[in-house]
């Protein structure tokens, strides 16, 4: 077999492995986000918007320091598991139970402090006494989740997405809406959908204990005596841990500078109209939840070349499958505000289309801070989350004052916007490697196409609001499949199309059998 029939084989290999492990996500996804999206609308509608800014307010803190807990060892686990579980069992057992066990450790150590100071955050900080209880309650969840992460994590190390999706995507968001209803006839109030969400956890941990055990560890823990590398392992997760608790806390720094500021009110409004913007984001991690481990993999055997061919792939692929559902989100946000009840629709849309921008622009970037974590540049990474986290507070403080619940839509904003253009001119220094090629941008020709048809329809006066809604995605949709059949491809773009092909056709066959 020559070079470069050999070179084709390898990087039909890494688009197989994206392609597959990817689509799974992003199934899953829609499946996981669309239940996330019922459980908040659900909230608002059964306990009223006080109830869900307060409810919002304790996940906040909860997720916090379930972060700080995991202490970056579900990227650890990812990386390591990727690098060994073919060749070394002893370091791969060691790797699974060492994150496990450190991962509950820290959380317990954290869940103490958090519970003997929840008065003190509910009351000075947040001003809102109310708040104790939740905080109390939710602090016996981090651990659950905690370990339970870590644990979905190490299964993707093995190069697959399937479990990570069943149980984060499915799982564990279709128990807790089934334990909201439960709690929704109970005189628990705010406190059961508190323990709605513990129970969830708590039943997520045992079947992500079970799967792990049962999938990975059964053929090589009474055969394999473990090795322990704690060193090796702390010093690659710990700077990932303060990374990952800066872009958690990105996620919710908005949240929580607001619920110092505003009501819990304007704190519900405010999270109501993230929700849908959030939607694109999980495109993006559902490529990255597999782009990750390949690519910790590949430059591992110094294939550069391979790692940026696959970078340029999944970022082209992101923007086409994000740009129509921003367009849809910015058309119609008076009507997806409408979901929670008209008085999120005034408020809400403007930030609703604030953030739906700004995410995108998040997509925009692709893989390039899992690119610097993959290939052992975490500690640059760490840098970056720190100037991200310094900046965007720094504005929510400033432009909440003023504007409220818009300073801070506008805030994460311009901080995505800074973060990725300093990525992208790291990624490039480091590697001279960059996301785009001259077909990415092409896609702009189906979102102008598209962004005519949906203002002919809004022309339409005899629709209802939801008829507007559904003929807009279809349209949307339309145009955008329409431009990508008659588009270049290059031989990726088409192996993947074929792989989806042989998915699709294989489900077919299935149901109808």
């Amino acid at each position: 077999m020559s070079e470069t029939s050999k070179n084709n084989d390898e990087s039909k290999s890494d688009v197989e492995k994206v392609a597959k492990g990817s689509g799974i996500s992003l199934l899953g996804g829609v499946v996981g986000k669309s239940l996330f999206f019922i459980i908040q609308i659900v909230i608002v509608r059964l306990f009223g918007s006080e109830f869900f800014g307060l409810y919002i307010l304790g996940l906040a803190v909860a997720r916090l320091i379930e972060i700080l807990s995991r202490f970056g060892l579900d990227f650890g686990s990812i990386r390591f598991v990727s690098i060994y579980y073919k060749i070394d069992n002893a370091r791969t057992k060691g790797t699974i139970i060492s994150t496990l066990v450190l991962s509950f450790l820290g959380s317990i150590v954290l869940v103490a402090i958090l519970y003997s100071c929840a008065g003190f955050i509910a009351n000075t900080f947040f001003h809102k006494p109310e708040l104790k209880e939740v905080f109390r309650i939710f602090v016996f969840c981090i651990p659950l989740m905690s370990v339970s992460f870590v644990a979905t994590s190490a299964t993707q190390g093995f190069h697959t997405t399937k479990y990570v999706v069943w149980i984060r995507e499915i799982f564990q968001p279709s128990v807790n809406l089934l334990l909201i209803f439960l709690f929704s006839f109970t005189n628990f109030g705010l406190t059961g959908l508190v323990y709605a969400f513990a129970i969830s956890y708590f039943l997520t941990l045992i079947l992500s204990i079970y799967l792990l055990t049962r999938l990975y560890l059964s053929t090589i823990v009474e055969q394999t005596k473990a090795i322990f590398e704690i060193k090796k392992l702390v010093t690659y997760s710990a700077p990932l841990m303060f990374a990952g608790f800066i872009n958690v806390l990105l996620a919710w720094t908005d949240i929580i500078i607001l619920g110092y500021f505003v009501s819990s009110r304007e704190v519900s409004i405010y999270r109501t109209a993230s929700l849908a913007p959030f939607l694109l984001m999980f495109v993006l991690n559902s490529y990255m939840s597999i782009y990750a481990p390949v690519i910790a993999d590949l430059y591992q055997k110094g294939e550069l070349g391979r790692v940026e061919r696959l970078l340029k792939l999944t970022t082209k692929w992101i923007f086409y499958i994000t740009l129509p559902a921003m367009i849809i989100m910015i058309f119609f946000a008076d009507t997806l505000m409408n979901l929670f009840g008209p008085e999120f629709v005034k408020d809400g849309a403007i930030i609703l289309v604030t953030l739906a921008l700004s995410n995108f622009i998040n997509c925009l970037s692709g893989g390039l801070a899992y690119t610097l974590v993959m290939t052992g540049k975490q500690k640059i990474e760490f840098i970056n989350s720190l100037v991200l986290i310094t900046f965007n507070i720094i504005l929510n403080l400033f432009l909440i004052p003023i504007y409220g619940i818009l300073g801070a839509a506008l805030a994460k904003g311009i901080t995505i916007l800074v973060i990725k253009l300093l990525r992208l001119l790291e990624v490039y220094y480091i590697y001279r490697i960059q996301p785009y090629n001259k077909n990415f941008f092409s896609g702009f020709a189906a979102a102008l196409a598209s962004v005519v048809i949906l203002t002919l329809l809004n022309r339409i006066t005899i629709l209802s609001s939801y008829q507007h809604f559904a003929l807009g995605i279809i349209s949307t949709v339309g145009s955008f499949l329409v431009f990508f059949y008659f588009s270049t491809k290059t031989e990726d773009d088409k192996h993947i199309i074929q792989i989806l092909k042989i998915k699709l056709s294989s489900l077919i066959i299935k149901r109808r059998a």
